[in-house]
């Protein structure tokens, strides 16, 4: 596949909008009786039968190679990883909290991607990570007593999923189409999700309301055109870099929160964001200077 950086960029930038609207409005189906695991299990069905039906009809190579087994594999459990751990934090913290958490995990990319190429992190990788996890300390540390640690472990347990799913994503996709690499992850996802469901006592029914109908829509919706669009983009550009223009995300997460759910932050946690943002920003642009060097 012929490399082109500006789709890479423009894919990676419109999943990370796309996956920002989604915990907001799982927060809104958990207040209404559906929790995340079930959303995971609903909208892996329907991403299931989308993405089958589009490879089918587009003639597009389903069946896997050798090579492709252990990539897709780890891209599947690193989803659904991903998936339940932070659809379920939600239930538990504000989105918000939980947004800045997660994406940690574009710092921790940088951080392994020397160490994966072969070379230690350097010293100013890790002053950008430690600034960051000032940061992170900020935004969890004013109300910590008041937040449930289960919510603050599935969150940081998403990222690790999030970091391990965009080196499988590259993987995957130096071979396959983004619908059939979606089509195979999301096969061995439903019935991890499905174990998950009926080990919490599920699945609950889902309300036949209007308003649920527009939630389910844009959980399912942002999800699977999120998750093509980001391999898409890891089709074209590494997961370091993807994982730094994913940082439209959290700051989508946290907007949609405010709107949607009316949360606030105090000022402690706003500042606590800043430099989070900061941080990453920095990790950007010394990212890219680098890239900008070697080319």
């Amino acid at each position: 596949m012929v490399k082109r950086t500006g789709v890479g960029l423009a894919a990676a930038l419109a999943a990370g909008i796309a996956y920002g609207s989604n915990a907001p409005f799982a927060t809104l189906a958990s207040r209404l009786g559906v929790p995340g695991s079930d959303a995971v299990l609903w909208r892996a069905l329907l991403m299931l039968a989308l993405t089958g039906g589009f490879a089918l009809l587009a003639r597009q190579r389903l069946k896997l190679r050798s090579s492709d087994i252990t990539p897709v594999l780890g891209l599947g459990l690193a989803t659904g990883v991903t998936s339940i751990a932070y659809l379920s934090s939600v239930a538990f913290i504000p989105v918000s909290v939980a947004a800045i958490l997660f994406y940690t995990y574009p710092l921790v990319i940088l951080l392994l991607n020397p160490l994966i190429e072969g070379t230690p992190p350097d010293v100013s990788r890790l002053a950008i990570f430690a600034f960051a996890f000032i940061g992170i300390v900020l935004v969890v540390g004013p109300g910590f007593s008041a937040l449930d640690i289960r919510g603050l472990g599935l969150a940081l347990l998403a990222s690790l999923g999030a970091t391990a799913m965009f080196y499988f994503s590259a993987r995957a996709m130096t071979s396959l189409t983004p619908a059939s690499a979606a089509f195979w992850v999301h096969v061995i996802i439903l019935p991890a999700a499905l174990l998950v469901v009926l080990l919490t006592g599920g699945p609950v029914a889902l309300p036949a309301t209007p308003a649920f109908a527009g939630i389910f829509a844009v959980i399912c919706g942002s999800y699977i055109s999120g998750y093509v669009l980001q391999l898409l983009a890891l089709s074209h550009i590494s997961p370091a870099v993807a994982g730094l223009i994913f940082l439209a995300e959290p700051a989508v997460a946290i907007l949609t929160a405010a709107v949607v759910l009316d949360e606030r932050l105090t000022l402690t946690q706003g500042f606590g964001c800043v430099i989070v943002f900061a941080a990453l920003v920095a990790a950007t642009l010394l990212e890219s200077r680098r890239q900008t060097t070697v080319s």
